[in-house]
């Protein structure tokens, strides 16, 4: 049984297009892109953001998808096309391993608050809970602003301790000393935090529950192979648009919509210069192992596989598989514009890093341990790459560099098919030419 046979493939195009869009949303694009949106100058902010995704984003998945298309190998494997730099592949599956265990953990947050919804009343909506204090503010409460009493809205208050100065007339200053009721839901009742990181706590047995259940449906999504998936995508692609379009319904009726909207329609245009000493680029970094490692091996992948493996090689795969060669911009984009748009974020993330403030010192250390364990496999394989191999020093590079023989398409048959109906001329001696190709050394000007 070949590989192709053991993988298994998508049943129809539809089902591999719903798995790219579905991997294109995630809580992120719920929960973190409009808070980093709001913080950064509203509609400003996705000046940058557009820009990164056509001149970064957008490059480097073609890149990626058009690698594993022609080889239908996974991150582990798929670095055969350049051995010395394997320890890429096995960072990212690092990386993967590391993002999947917390981001889990999210997802079981979401359990979480789904299964307190069903609920008579959002109890995340009063203050008459065990967990609330008496400085509790129930959702709804619009009693006091900075500077003027303006109204009081017509809500029942309980458990409510205020303390109020002159409330009579036009107040020059209101000292109120209160908490959402919505922010003791979450960190007295979903978290149960404790005062620091020394202090772990116990483990919180509904939250373990959610946990294990994101875990199941995971593994019943995946268990099989890759058929069993491609069924799942028809809802867990299309379900998310669903629900961004419910939100952004239901965000539109909310009190202050418009004044959200105005936030957006009048950027703040003076933020694009503010960078708060490189605390913007570490923003768009997006979370602090991703600052480190993710831009870290982008630069990677991309510099081997446009420089070393070769942009002609990887033009000659794409003809091979659509049957003509693609625009030669993305040449530039590869070797040059890319790459240099990623390494120029993280330096100045770096330049701009501060450890949490609120965090002991000793955890700047575990979180730096963490963030650098995806690089680990780069020098590791790369030692290991070159002392199994033969030969002198150079020898040996040379040969780990050149692809390695098992590199081709992952269907021979059909790709020549294909190449044969948009380009009749073409031969097998001419595939097999092409094959050759690969095998040539570093650099080597190709036809």
């Amino acid at each position: 049984m070949g590989e192709e046979s053991k993988r298994g493939n998508w049943s129809n195009w539809l089902e591999f297009l719903f798995s790219t869009i579905g991997c294109l949303v995630g809580l992120g694009n719920v929960w973190r892109f409009p808070y980093v949106c709001y913080s950064n100058g509203g509609a400003a902010f996705l000046i940058p953001f557009l820009i990164a995704m056509v001149i970064c984003g957008v490059p480097l998945f073609l890149l990626e998808m058009s690698i594993c298309q022609y080889s239908n190998l996974g991150p582990g494997r798929v670095w055969i096309m350049c051995p010395l730099f394997k320890g890429i592949g096995y960072g990212m599956v690092v990386l993967t391993s590391i993002v999947a265990l917390y981001y889990n953990v999210i997802i079981s947050w979401a359990l979480y608050y789904m299964a307190m919804s069903f609920s008579g009343s959002l109890p995340w909506a009063t203050c008459d809970n065990w967990w609330n204090t008496n400085h509790c503010v129930p959702v709804g409460f619009r009693d006091v602003i900075e500077g003027n009493v303006t109204s009081v809205l017509n809500v029942t208050l309980t458990n409510l301790t205020t303390t109020m100065t002159s409330v009579m007339g036009n107040t020059s200053e209101v000292a109120v000393t209160s908490e959402s009721s919505v922010v003791e839901f979450w960190i007295r009742n979903v978290l149960q935090a404790t005062e620091g990181i020394e202090s772990l706590g116990e483990i919180r047995w509904q939250l373990m529950l959610c946990l294990l259940a994101t875990w199941v449906v995971i593994f019943f999504c995946l268990f099989k192979d890759i058929k069993t998936s491609g069924k799942v995508v028809y809802v867990a692609a299309v379900l998310p648009y669903v629900i961004l379009m419910a939100l952004l319904i239901r965000g539109s009726l909310l009190p202050g919509a418009l004044e959200g909207v105005k936030y957006y329609l009048f950027p703040e245009w003076h933020r694009l210069l503010d960078f708060q000493g490189g605390n913007y680029a570490l923003t768009l970094c997006d979370w602090y192992v991703a600052s480190i490692s993710v831009m870290l091996l982008a630069v990677g992948e991309v510099l081997v596989i446009a420089w070393v493996y070769g942009s002609s090689r990887l033009y000659a795969d794409i003809e091979m598989m659509i049957g003509y060669r693609p625009n030669p911009v993305w040449h530039v984009f590869w070797k040059v514009i890319s790459p240099g748009f990623v390494l120029v974020l993280w330096v100045m993330g770096m330049i701009g890093w501060k450890p949490l403030a609120s965090y002991p010192e000793w955890t700047q250390g575990v979180g730096w341990i963490i963030a650098l364990l995806p690089l680990l496999p780069i020098p590791i394989m790369a030692a290991v790459q070159l002392f199994s191999s033969s030969g002198t020093l150079g020898e040996r590079l040379r040969f780990s560099i050149k692809p390695s023989p098992e590199w081709r398409p992952a269907l021979p048959a059909d790709e020549e098919d294909d190449v044969a109906s948009h380009h009749p001329l073409k031969t097998q001696q001419q595939l097999e030419q092409q094959h050759r190709l690969h095998q040539q050394p570093l650099f080597e000007k190709t036809a």
